[in-house]
């Protein structure tokens, strides 16, 4: 029996994955270089993740309002 734990964790490699390479081919196709990912607090900002929290909450205007 396969460990879901491990297949899910897979799973969201793959996507977090997926995700970095349609955010550098945005970042391309209008000339802004994508360097590298972004650290916090000494670890790897899960850019995917944040996405999907920041779309959940809202969208951008709604998360970054002063509250």
């Amino acid at each position: 029996m396969a460990n879901s734990t491990g297949k899910n964790l897979l799973d969201q490699r793959r996507k977090g994955q997926a995700f970095l390479d349609e955010l550098r081919q945005f970042h391309q196709s209008r000339g802004s270089p994508f360097r590298k990912i972004p650290f916090v607090g000494g670890k790897e900002l899960d850019l995917n993740a944040l996405y999907i929290r920041v779309v959940s909450l809202g969208g951008f205007a709604k998360v970054s309002t002063g509250n």
